[in-house]
């Protein structure tokens, strides 16, 4: 306690150190972030203009504080209030400057070295200093204007809200890419990517910066939550926006099991829903693991990321300069398709080759991404021949067919003879030719090359 005690004082007194700095918000914010880590008190510390922080963290009103106005507030150190409404104040001292600086010198040290030791507690305002920082890295790639997917973020980021955004898709549709591309502004993004066994709750520790976190293999949702608020009350001081909130974005990648990315939805929707601390964007690099995820459209936001269409494909082609005045090469390559992923493989493949191999080497990629894509039907159409997954309720060729009837698409509703989607999940993601929308609630080909091979072989049999 004695510690704890002291902690304060000093954390304190570094409130007092940044008198004269120009950064005003600092003063009051920092302080305020401690009420907030300890539930707040009885007597709470000033905002500007006078009045007290009450007890309940997120700022109600409490006990009085010292009174004056931001003018006057500029021109003294940090008055602390006395827990009545109108109370006279002490003796007004100033504290010289080079006594402030070394004092909020000692604090910060001080302070770094006992949230481990001695006050674990002080993790919270340190989380909340570092957040304001953006650890997101530099978006991936050529950039391509994707006009809905741009606007389903800047509406998500924009506009208050209380769910967390599902980024789905198949494998090499952009996905990172453009969650990276929308919060390339955004203050305050904590990156955080998640592969094997990894905690999320660590993962955020990790992602801002924060010391010691080796011994901190998981904290629970609320404490996260407590660090969280922390975080947005110093920001709006600190970018003055009554609204601002920090931003997790976190990214799984194949290798994560279903247990845990479970387990990192769930600590999301409690962090961005229930206790509205943050925004959250959740990028699945297996778009079919977003099937395995238990329905609750009130937490969820899902924005699904499927392949370029053809005009986006042709200004993907001219950014990167690949085949121009090659009509005939890029109507075979949009032909077998229009993946970002294997369009950036094809421009890395052309790099540097000479013109009168070009055409070579365009030939043998469609002919390779059509071979693929008939193994992955033949597969697919096999499991049909099993009598255990007739048993289960897959029927993928009368799926096959009527989504062939249907341009390529199909309603899962119509598709009665089938299980449901989330427990055909698996066999999706072992031979991935076809895929679920979750947002459309359509069946759809993984590929053109796929569409083309499924007509083939149909028709063949």
């Amino acid at each position: 306690m004695a510690a704890h005690a002291l902690l304060h004082l000093l954390v304190l007194g570094a409130g007092q150190g940044v008198v004269r700095q120009p950064r005003v918000g600092v003063r009051r914010a920092l302080p305020r972030a401690i009420v907030v880590l300890h539930g707040g008190s009885g007597g709470g510390l000033p905002p500007s203009g006078g009045g007290g922080i009450g007890g309940g963290g997120d700022g109600g009103s409490g006990g009085g504080g010292g009174g004056g106005s931001d003018n006057d507030d500029e021109k003294r150190p940090f008055q602390h209030g006395t827990g009545g409404t109108g109370a006279p104040e002490g003796p007004k001292r100033m504290v010289p400057w080079p006594v402030a600086w070394a004092m909020g010198m000692i604090a910060t040290a001080f302070a770094v070295l006992a949230a481990e030791h001695l006050v674990p507690g002080l993790n919270v305002p340190i989380f909340a200093l570092l957040t304001l920082r953006s650890t997101a890295p530099p978006e991936k790639g050529i950039w391509t204007t994707r006009e809905e997917v741009e606007q389903h973020f800047r509406d998500y980021l924009r506009n208050p809200s209380e769910q967390v955004l599902i980024v789905a898709g198949p494998k090499g549709t952009g996905k990172s890419t453009a969650a990276l591309h929308a919060v390339r502004d955004v203050r305050g993004t904590a990156y955080v990517s998640l592969s094997g066994e990894d905690k999320l709750s660590k993962q955020v520790l990790v992602a801002v910066g924060m010391p010691f976190i080796e011994r901190h293999t998981e904290i629970s949702r609320p404490a996260l939550a407590r660090m969280c608020k922390a975080a947005a009350l110093l920001g709006r001081r600190w970018f003055g926006d009554k609204t601002w909130l920090p931003t997790l974005l976190v990214e799984i990648d194949q290798t994560v099991q279903p247990g845990y990315i479970k387990d990192a939805v769930a600590t999301l929707k409690y962090l961005a829903h229930d206790a509205r601390a943050c925004r959250a964007i959740l990028v699945l690099s297996d778009g079919n693991a977003v099937l395995g995820l238990d329905p609750d459209p009130a937490r969820r936001n899902h924005l699904w990321m499927g392949d370029f269409s053809e005009t986006e494909a042709r200004a993907r082609m001219d950014a990167a300069e690949l085949l121009v005045g090659e009509d005939e090469l890029r109507k075979a390559v949009l032909g077998v398709t229009t993946r970002p992923a294997e369009l950036s493989k094809l421009c890395a493949a052309l790099s540097g080759a000479p013109p009168k191999s070009s055409e070579l080497i365009v030939r043998a990629f469609v002919e390779a991404k059509r071979t693929e894509a008939k193994s992955r039907v033949f597969k697919l159409l096999a499991c049909d021949d099993s009598e255990t997954n007739k048993e289960r309720g897959l029927h993928f060729r009368h799926l096959l067919k009527d989504m062939l009837k249907n341009g390529g698409l199909f309603h899962e509703e119509k598709a009665a003879y089938m299980i449901p989607s989330n427990r055909a999940a698996p066999s999706f993601k072992e031979y991935d030719a076809i895929m679920f929308d979750l947002t459309t609630l359509e069946y759809r080909f993984n590929t053109a090359a796929d569409m083309h091979a499924a007509a083939q072989l149909l028709a063949e049999l």
